[in-house]
C-alpha cells in the first residue's frame, strides 16, 4: 500500500508519516516550499529539517498543490492508494498573513488534489479539517452539530468538507473527514498557544491568557496522528469524526502547567480574542466506536514531553531560551 500525504512536512503531516512508517507502509510526503522560504523564517526551516530527519523511508516530493500540472504528475508517478490531505494554512492567524495564497491552497489546491485522486482511483480520501468548523460550542459537541464557523480559516475548512462530500457524490470517491482540536507537542511551531506559553516561560516573561474562562480540547500530536492513520486504513468511509483528547482545559490551567514544568514566567489574564470562537471538549465517542481511537496522553504528560524536546533542541536553546 502507498499513502500520499499533502502537507507532509507539516506538524501533523510529518507525524502521520512516522506512524505509517512504523506499520511498514510506503509513504509519499508532498509539500510546497512556500511558507518558510517566503518569510525566511529560521524556525520553520529548522523544524522542517528536523521533522524530515525522523523519517526512515518516506519519500519527500516538493510540490505546491496549487500547481495542478505538477501535482497531477506526482500522482501519476507515485500511484497512491490512499490520500491524506493535510495541506492548509495551519491556523487563522497564519491565514491572515497571506489571505490570497492560503485561500488558493485551501480551495483551489484541495480541488486539484481531489481531481488527481479521482483520476488515480484512490481507495480513500482523508480530509484533515478542524474543530473550528463548529464556531462557538460547549463541551462534548458531536459531529452532527450544525456548524457555524467564525473567521476565514473555519469557513474554508467547512467549505473543504463540502467539496470532499461533493466529490463522493459525483465520482464515488470514498472519504473520511477528521476534525482535530488544539494539537500540540514536539516539533510544533512556537506561534501557537502552548508554544507561546513555553517561549515566555523559558524567558521568565508574562504568559498572556486570552480570557479566564476560555477552554480548549488540547490534543497531543502522537494521539491525533495515530487516530488519523487508523481512520485511513480501516473500513470506515463517507463519515466525519472528531479526533481530539475529548476533554477541555482552560487556557489558564494550561499556562499554569507550563509554568510549573519550566519553573519560570508569570501569568496575566486579558480579554478574550474576539477573532476566535469559544470552544470546549469534543465528543470522540464515534471515533472510539468505529475504529478504536484511543488517545492516551494527558495534558500534563504532553507538556512534559514538549518541554523535554524543547530543552534539547538547538534552535530553542540558542535563540529562543
Amino acid at each position: 500500500m502507498k499513502v500520499l500525504i499533502t502537507g507532509g512536512t507539516g506538524f501533523i503531516g510529518h507525524q502521520i508519516a512516522c506512524t505509517l512508517e512504523r506499520l511498514g507502509i510506503q509513504v509519499i510526503a508532498v509539500d510546497g516550499e512556500y511558507n518558510a522560504s517566503k518569510h525566511n523564517n529560521e524556525e520553520l526551516l529548522f523544524l522542517k529539517s528536523e521533522r524530515i530527519k525522523k523519517w526512515k523511508n518516506t519519500t519527500s516530493i516538493p510540490c505546491d498543490i496549487i500547481n495542478q500540472h505538477h501535482l497531477t504528475g506526482v500522482f501519476e508517478s507515485t500511484k497512491p492508494d490512499v490520500v491524506i490531505h493535510c495541506a492548509s494554512a495551519p491556523r487563522q492567524k497564519t491565514f491572515e498573513k497571506d489571505v490570497d495564497y492560503y485561500s488558493r491552497t485551501m480551495v483551489e489546491g484541495l480541488i486539484h488534489t481531489l481531481e488527481a485522486s479521482v483520476s488515480a482511483k484512490v481507495s480513500k480520501f482523508v480530509f484533515v479539517s478542524s474543530s473550528m468548523v463548529y464556531g462557538n460550542f460547549v463541551d462534548y459537541v458531536t459531529e452532527d452539530t450544525i456548524c457555524n464557523p467564525v473567521g476565514h480559516y473555519g469557513i474554508l475548512k467547512l467549505a473543504g468538507e463540502n467539496l470532499v462530500k461533493d466529490y463522493t457524490r459525483r465520482y464515488n470517491l470514498p472519504h473520511v473527514i477528521i476534525r482535530p482540536s488544539a494539537v500540540y507537542g514536539p516539533y510544533d511551531y512556537s506561534d501557537r498557544v502552548i508554544g507561546k506559553f513555553f517561549t515566555n516561560a523559558f524567558n521568565n516573561q508574562t504568559l498572556l491568557v486570552h480570557g479566564k474562562d476560555e477552554r480548549l480540547d488540547f490534543s497531543y500530536i502522537d494521539d491525533v496522528a495515530e487516530g488519523i492513520v487508523k481512520a485511513s486504513l480501516c473500513n470506515v468511509k463517507n463519515n466525519t469524526y472528531n479526533l481530539t483528547k475529548g476533554e477541555s482545559f482552560s487556557l489558564l490551567e494550561a499556562a499554569k502547567i507550563v509554568i510549573d514544568t519550566v519553573g519560570g514566567g508569570n501569568i496575566k489574564v486579558i480579554d478574550k480574542d474576539k477573532n476566535f470562537p469559544s470552544r470546549g471538549a469534543l465528543s470522540i465517542i464515534k471515533a472510539q466506536r468505529d475504529f478504536g481511537y484511543d488517545p492516551k496522553t494527558s495534558l500534563w504528560e504532553g507538556i512534559k514531553k514538549q518541554y523535554e524536546w524543547l530543552s534539547n533542541t538547538t534552535l530553542w536553546s540558542t535563540a529562543s531560551v
